[in-house]
């Protein structure tokens, strides 16, 4: 007889945050994505993967990206990858160096 399985923890991602920062309810965000009810409130709850195509419709609903959606809360406006994503190509470069010497720490 199979028993039933408590649901893994998912990794940790701000879909809720964003749509309740957008002022949008569950039933609105479903009418927006196509979703049920159901299975968005769960995907939000981390209890069901979300998939590629599911944050990509979403973060398009609430005009942010998807990996805004998996990697900051709405209320952290300077999270590390969006200072990235504001780099100009050209100084990427600079930045990872100086990203290494904040890892590495002083070397004296």
């Amino acid at each position: 007889m199979k028993r039933f399985k408590k649901p893994t923890p998912r990794n940790r991602h701000y879909m809720r945050e964003w749509r309740k920062s957008r002022g949008l309810t569950l039933d609105q965000m479903v009418g927006l994505i196509g979703l049920s009810k159901g299975s968005l409130s769960r995907i939000e709850a981390g209890l069901t993967p979300y998939y590629q195509d599911v944050i990509e419709v979403y973060a398009d609903a609430l005009g942010c990206t998807p990996c805004d959606l998996i990697s900051r809360a709405p209320t952290d406006p300077e999270g590390v990858l969006q200072v990235w994503n504001e780099i100009r190509e050209d100084r990427k470069p600079e930045g990872i160096a100086l990203l290494k010497v904040l890892r590495d720490g002083s070397r004296d």
